[in-house]
């Protein structure tokens, strides 16, 4: 199965169980789970021809599916998800049961939800003082955001630690705020870089902002600079 697919993006995915069988194998019974829910999202009985699919994944489920190469063992085994949204995303497990022997496996699909707004700003609390305040909203699964932080001339970025972090879930989605009050004194007097990072646990989605911030100090600094050359 896919590790992720972002949501509403993909037609369909298909989510497969391969398994070995003999003659042995009697009363073959495939049965799908869905995190830790104890009632099966699908089940399939080879023997009597029988298929159930839960209402958490019936109207998702394209019943007309079957795998190819395929056999009457096999015919039924796997998952088809039409337009899989983030509803769907969680760990999948795959129980194979008969009278000789059983055996699963399972795996993690994330179906994430990108952010609809992801900012960056700040602002002056008072002349010596600013809070930088990342935010992220309507996001799925849960974001990461980082601050960093890049004195320059250097460019090696430093992590910014003692965030506060404010977190919101509504209708499924998240919101994000990551904030950081600091001193100009804190700074150098070169411009600093703040950057903001955000992924997504189990993607390779990443997204960032960054802001080029000047101390006040520096401009005070320059402005005095000037005073006495004119002098």
């Amino acid at each position: 199965m896919p590790r992720w697919v972002q949501n509403g993006t993909e037609d369909s995915v298909v989510l497969d169980c391969e398994y070995n069988y003999s003659d042995d194998d009697k009363r073959l019974v495939v049965k799908w789970f869905l995190n830790d829910d104890p009632e099966p999202i699908y089940q399939w009985i080879p023997e009597l021809n029988q298929r159930y699919a839960s209402e958490r994944v019936k109207s998702k489920l394209n019943m007309d599916y079957t795998v190819s190469p395929s056999s009457k063992h096999t015919r039924y085994r796997a998952l088809n998800l039409m337009k899989p949204t983030t509803e769907l995303s969680g760990r999948y497990s795959c129980h194979v049961v008969s009278m000789a022997n059983q055996d699963a496996e399972d795996q993690v699909m994330v179906v994430y939800a990108p952010p609809r707004s992801f900012d960056f700003n700040y602002t002056k609390m008072s002349s010596e003082a600013v809070n930088f305040t990342c935010e992220a909203d309507g996001v799925f699964p849960m974001p990461k955001i980082t601050l960093l932080r890049v004195d320059l001339p250097e460019q090696e970025p430093n992590l910014v630690s003692k965030v506060k972090t404010v977190t919101t879930s509504q209708r499924g989605a998240y919101y994000v705020q990551v904030s950081r009050e600091v001193r100009d004194w804190e700074l150098s007097e070169e411009p600093t870089v703040f950057e903001c990072i955000l992924s997504i646990p189990g993607t390779d989605y990443e997204n960032q902002r960054k802001i080029l911030y000047f101390p006040v100090k520096s401009v005070c600094f320059l402005v005095l600079n000037q005073l006495s050359g004119g002098a």
